[in-house]
């Protein structure tokens, strides 16, 4: 099976104001669909830039359906835990291509 190469964004991660939270650590996991196991996706942990995103890249066996999660944890006494952003039953295809279309007159 191939691999092919994903990038997953969650955010923006927001204060009570909606103010966003730049440098704080967001979770991205994954699992095959229909599965009970959830694996880090990519480097599993990235901080959030000025914005409140969190963007994380890799790549999965493909084609196949997966389900996806990011979750804030939290900061005690300061920030409580996000609810998880879940992405369920994304379907990865197989990355094709064409080549070039020729004309021959005949």
């Amino acid at each position: 099976m191939a691999t092919r190469s994903l990038k997953l964004k969650a955010g923006p991660l927001a204060d009570g104001a909606g103010g966003p939270l730049p440098n704080q650590p967001v979770t991205f996991a994954y699992k095959p669909s229909g599965s009970t196991t959830w694996q880090p996706f990519g480097a599993g942990t990235v901080n959030t830039d000025a914005t409140g995103n969190a963007t994380v890249t890799a790549s999965l066996p493909a084609p196949a359906q997966y389900d996806f999660d990011a979750a804030f944890s939290g900061v005690p006494g300061q920030y409580d835990p996000s609810n998880h952003s879940e992405l369920l039953g994304f379907f990865l295809a197989s990355k094709t291509s064409l080549g070039p279309l020729v004309a021959t007159p005949q």
